[in-house]
């Protein structure tokens, strides 16, 4: 379950929205201890844009992003 992932990154969205951010980029890098997250940032719904045997890059517009966390709520104060 990635509930908690999902209400943290729906928060992060969030800010980048408030912030004009038009997209978000990552890489994902194969590896014996982060295999469990291989499908994250596919499960969050960003894009591949490249990918090789054992790299992936991914981009994400934050204007189409949809929360995915409907039970947590996420509040922060700085």
């Amino acid at each position: 379950n990635r509930e908690l992932e999902f209400a943290i990154f729906d928060k992060l969205v969030e800010r980048c929205k408030e912030k004009s951010i038009k997209f978000i980029e990552a890489d994902y890098i194969k590896s014996v201890k982060n295999g469990y997250v291989e499908k994250l940032y596919e499960n969050l719904g960003f894009e591949i844009i490249s990918q090789s045997s054992n790299e992936k890059n991914y981009k994400l517009e934050v204007n189409s992003y949809e929360n995915k966390c409907k039970n947590i709520k996420v509040n922060y104060e700085y």
